[in-house]
């Protein structure tokens, strides 16, 4: 389960197991049970099909991430330490990712964040503790304030604060995801990645909003260009996917 094979089915076919399975590019000269890689499916599937075809039953395309009671514990606790407003619905932005050529712009963040706090909603800033300059750059473009968790939390009691949150505004990285299988609204921001590979698989809880560039998908851990995909999205658009997936939530909570 790695990818289309091109690069590592050599490699895993030297191991001297007694069977293999996986995927293959076209022309490659691997085992015939091996299931052709098709670059326009979505990840999920591409995996759920070569499960189905070694007979091994699936249960859908549906994540879960169980979250334990310690760890709502202390995810509650943090918000009580550090918010002020934690009585108040909050959103969480998370505008970190591995690569940056896969950020949106802190600046941009911070606007939509601002904006979010002037409805009424706290502003929670997450990431891991390798990601802190990156919301530090977001808290210190606001006008607003903002609690800023980057690196306080532990992995579930991250994913309790985006299961409690009201929305979560994120890159493309695993934190989508993330907020999927918890099924809270998300809107994602794609730079430089496949969207139709990596975007969620139920979309009404979630928008994927991204600029169509020729580089597209990126390859790149930096933009050697001016970062087009990024900066192809504005922050009004998503402020205003942000507004509508919350009036959508405050309606179906009523």
């Amino acid at each position: 389960m790695h990818g289309s094979g091109e690069l590592t089915n050599a490699v895993v076919l030297r191991l001297g197991a007694r069977e293999t399975a996986g995927f293959r590019p076209t022309a490659h000269d691997v085992p015939a049970h091996f299931l052709e890689w098709d670059a326009r499916e979505p990840e999920t599937d591409h995996y759920l099909r070569l499960v189905r075809a070694l007979g091994i039953e699936t249960c859908g395309a549906h994540l879960e991430f169980p979250i334990s009671v310690a760890e709502s514990r202390q995810a509650a606790a943090l918000l009580a330490r550090h918010l002020p407003f934690a009585q108040e619905p909050y959103v969480c932005i998370h505008p970190g990712a591995r690569l940056p050529s896969r950020r949106w712009p802190a600046e941009r963040f911070a606007a939509v964040a601002d904006a979010l706090a002037a409805l009424g909603y706290g502003i929670v800033l997450t990431g891991t503790q390798e990601e802190a300059e990156v919301t530090a750059a977001v808290r210190d473009a606001m006008r607003r304030p903002a609690i800023d968790l980057a690196g306080r939390t532990s992995l579930g009691a991250f994913a309790a604060l985006l299961r409690d949150a009201r929305l979560v505004v994120c890159n493309d990285t695993s934190t989508s995801h993330i907020a999927r299988a918890l099924r809270t609204p998300a809107v994602v921001i794609s730079c430089g990645a496949d969207v139709r590979r990596w975007q969620p698989l139920d979309h009404p809880p979630h928008r994927v909003l991204w600029q169509n560039t020729p580089c597209r998908p990126c390859m790149h851990a930096v933009c050697p260009t001016l970062h087009e995909c990024a900066q192809g999205v504005r922050a009004e658009a998503v402020l205003d996917t942000a507004r509508r997936l919350l009036d959508l939530r405050q309606r179906d909570a009523a």
